[in-house]
């Protein structure tokens, strides 16, 4: 009887043992597939953020180069309509990417909401043609936000990473509305009623920078000659825009702005890539 408990007792420790063994796998497969499933996420978070980026700067272009053709620059008209066919490009790559972002009502919306000004931006007005350039691309910032924080790319161990679709994209977007209203400023004719808010604005854009680049966490993504270049063309533009004390052209300026975007999108690039390392993304 002794013999039949002892052989009882080793045979559930058996089970016992079994189970344990059992249940640890299960908690590791589970584990490994939400790794998996998450890792997945990453990537293809990054590819949406990239192109995104990518929208963005081309819709900012092309309402730059709107403003210049409502002040008369009729030569633009090629460029704006090459524009449009990167744009309509870009939309169909991140459609592509995976079906979450076609699902998303604000991604239907922004592009209903650019098939119909792509069209119509040319027979606006130059202050409504902006005021929705505005509209799309706040909207853009805002996608890429959500899916930055569903693909779980603003998680505290990638180093201050919201920074960059906080920060710098807002920088990059402050230039770009000075780039379009500058070009409006530099084209100014007799009786503009604008001409001061547009001034107003751009004043306003350039103090918000200067708040930006006060920030320990902005500052640590620019390296001390973009943070120059950035005071530099603060400079410049209150000197051309607010003070009117320069000779500079509306084509100029535009190229002075573009120069500056192409910095912050660099700098973007660069930061990108970085987490990219992180993730362990091969690009």
């Amino acid at each position: 009887m002794a013999k039949e408990r002892i052989a009882m007792g080793a045979s559930i420790g058996f089970v016992g043992m079994v189970a344990l063994a059992v249940i640890a796998g299960s908690i590791y497969a589970l584990l490994h597939l939400l790794h998996t499933q998450r890792r997945r996420a990453e990537v293809r978070g990054v590819q949406w953020v990239q192109a995104l980026r990518m929208l963005l700067m081309h819709v900012q272009r092309h309402r730059g180069l709107v403003s210049m053709y409502h002040n008369g620059e009729l030569s633009v008209m090629e460029e704006i309509v090459l524009l449009r066919e990167t744009i309509a490009r870009d939309l169909g790559k991140i459609s592509f990417v995976g079906e979450w972002i076609n699902e998303n009502q604000d991604w239907q919306g922004l592009t209903q909401h650019w098939a119909r000004l792509s069209v119509g931006c040319l027979s606006m007005t130059s202050e409504k043609s902006f005021d929705q350039h505005c509209r799309i691309i706040v909207s853009v910032l805002a996608i890429l936000e959500d899916v930055a924080n569903y693909h779980y790319l603003n998680r505290s161990n990638f180093n201050e990473v919201k920074v960059l679709w906080h920060e710098l994209l807002l920088i990059g977007e402050l230039v770009g509305q000075s780039r379009a209203l500058g070009v409006r400023i530099l084209g100014y004719r007799s009786g503009d009623v604008q001409l001061s808010e547009h001034k107003k604005r751009i004043q306003a854009g350039l103090c918000e920078i200067e708040g930006l680049l006060g920030k320990a966490s902005t500052r640590k993504k620019l390296s001390t000659s973009d943070m120059a270049a950035l005071v530099e063309f603060i400079a410049f533009v209150r000197i051309q825009l607010i003070d009117n004390i320069g000779p500079v052209s509306a084509n100029e300026y535009f190229t002075k702005a573009t120069d500056t975007i192409d910095l912050i999108y660099e700098r973007f690039d660069i930061e990108m890539q970085l987490l990219c390392r992180q993730l362990g993304i091969d690009k």
